[in-house]
């Protein structure tokens, strides 16, 4: 009764004041839009707008942020507790929304929380969920697949961890850490015949990527297929007669190795001769932050580049090309299970020609760094604080 008495009360004021009311509207308004029409008010009050929806909007990095503290601090049932809230309030809920990389983050805090936790369901679970949220994303494939591999695994790796290993090499057949899962499943069946034709599917699976090439201060890139086969670099690139240094030939991350390098001189004014392309010996390259490897060299960072001794001679450089040879991503230990495959499959021919097209790096650690070096290879990621 008393509030009914109470909202009676606010309806006759309002009936009694209803035009001072209104005035006080219109009247605002309108000095809301004179003010507007004031450059530097119109600007002044956009820029605090904008202000407050962006710390409005940014609550969301705020709180994930708060929910990563507690899964770094070890609080794994906090964090669980904290990003289950976090999960039912958060915006995106597809793919195709904004915030989308930000919700495959919260879900793989909460997988880590329910796993560190040991709710091995619930984490198998967000899992499939961070799967499903965006299933053409091979990361989430990738890590489902090693999710599964740690808390669905016996004596051998689970048939689960496998598919995410090939759905993963589906969507990225040259993804490294996915061929090294998928090649632990049918080793510890002794199946042999899987990993050697998971091997040649790695090798051949088109991959472009750029080598840089420098001569004096001019510096070009080009895509060159990365297949262990060699690939020839035809660069008009004219140089003087007389002119010597260095061809400088270097990559990101992956293995490469010079087989050959050709000048061809420029046209001589009244020679009917045809021009002859001449070899530019090999025998003096010298490496600069790369390491010899066996058939090629590793990249010890992105500045890794080899050098070639180069003489343009009298007739001077018009044309140069290139032969090189790129080689996909592989480690040692990885490499010596899939050599001992071809071996157990008496398949000599196979392991030739997979020998000839790689090359390692020490330790799967050193690998996975090499690809960490790629821009591509973290883009679209959510990283805490970066923008």
């Amino acid at each position: 009764m008393a509030s009914t008495a109470s909202a009676h009360r606010w309806r006759d004021l309002y009936r009694r004041n209803e035009r001072r009311i209104a005035a006080l509207w219109i009247g605002g308004v309108l000095v809301l839009f004179a003010g507007m029409a004031v450059e530097p008010v119109r600007s002044r009050a956009l820029s605090v707008l904008q202000r407050l929806a962006s710390f409005y909007d940014a609550r969301w990095d705020r709180r994930l942020d708060d929910g990563r503290r507690l899964v770094e601090a070890k609080r794994f049932d906090d964090a669980a507790t904290y990003l289950e809230r976090l999960d039912r309030d958060f915006p995106a809920r597809t793919s195709r929304q904004a915030r989308d990389k930000e919700r495959e983050y919260l879900l793989r805090l909460l997988a880590q929380s329910y796993e560190a936790g040991e709710h091995k369901t619930k984490a198998i679970a967000t899992w499939q969920r961070l799967v499903a949220f965006d299933s053409i994303n091979y990361r989430n494939h990738f890590e489902y697949g090693q999710a599964a591999e740690r808390l669905l695994s016996g004596w051998s790796v689970a048939p689960e961890a496998r598919d995410g290993y090939a759905r993963a090499l589906q969507l990225f057949p040259t993804h490294l850490p996915s061929l090294r899962g998928y090649i632990a499943y049918y080793n510890d069946r002794s199946e042999w015949r899987e990993i050697t034709a998971a091997y040649r599917s790695y090798l051949d699976a088109f991959l472009l990527e750029e080598v840089r090439l420098r001569v004096g201060d001019s510096v070009r890139a080009m895509n060159v297929l990365v297949d262990g086969r060699p690939h020839d670099i035809e660069l008009a690139w004219s140089l003087p007669a007389g002119w010597r240094g260095d061809l400088m030939v270097g990559s990101v991350a992956y293995p490469l190795v010079i087989e050959q390098v050709t000048v061809l001189p420029h046209v001589r004014v009244g020679a009917a001769a045809p021009r002859e392309a001449r070899a530019v010996s090999l025998e003096a390259v010298r490496a600069q932050a790369m390491r010899r490897a066996g058939a090629g060299w590793l990249p010890d960072d992105s500045s890794g580049m080899l050098r070639v001794p180069v003489e343009a001679g009298a007739d001077g450089i018009a044309r140069l090309t290139v032969r090189v040879r790129m080689f996909k991503l592989m480690d040692a230990p990885l490499w010596q299970q899939i050599a001992k495959c071809y071996r157990n499959l008496v398949d000599s021919t196979g392991l030739a020609d997979a020998t000839t097209r790689s090359v390692s790096y020490p330790s799967a650690s050193a690998a996975d760094a090499a690809l960490g070096r790629l821009g591509w290879s973290t883009e679209g990621q959510y990283r805490p604080g970066v923008k």
